[in-house]
């Protein structure tokens, strides 16, 4: 058992796909219930925040002479920003950092529609990513415990 776990049998599960291993822990919890002095059987599960990846089309980026690094670097500037400048007033520094308004995303295709210039052209980033989002974490850790 780890550290804060209590009871006789503590069940681990663990995978890469969140949603494979919420539907085993289902699976068990309902063996599990099954076998006669089972008691106080739950899942530690705690749905995190949501996780977004976006996934280079290599072809794509090739075409328009593009890296996976730079549309990298560009989408870390629009999410993070870039400190563009230091600003001075009464002996004080301050940051100035360009980026996107948050509020200004009104869902996830939002990130479709941000522009990227490329040495052809301005272009949607629709044209370079693919987004894959999915509700869990991506390392994802589940037990029953007290069996």
């Amino acid at each position: 058992m780890g550290p804060g776990q209590q009871g006789d049998v503590v069940l681990e599960l663990k995978g890469l796909n969140g949603d494979s291993v919420l539907k085993a822990t289902e699976l068990a919890i309902d063996k599990i219930q099954g076998i006669k002095g089972a008691v106080e059987i739950r899942s530690s599960y705690e749905e995190g925040k949501p996780e977004f990846v976006l996934r280079p089309n290599r072809a794509a980026l090739a075409e328009y002479g593009m890296t996976a690094k730079a549309i990298s670097t560009i989408g870390y500037i629009y999410m993070s920003g870039y400190e563009a400048s230091t600003y001075t007033e009464d002996g004080e520094e301050y940051d100035i950092y360009v980026r996107l308004n948050r509020n200004e995303f009104k869902d996830l295709s939002s990130i479709y529609d941000l522009p990227i210039l490329t040495l052809r052209a301005m272009y949607l980033q629709k044209y370079y990513l693919k987004l894959n989002a999915s509700k869990h974490q991506t390392k994802l850790q589940e037990k029953a415990s007290n069996v």
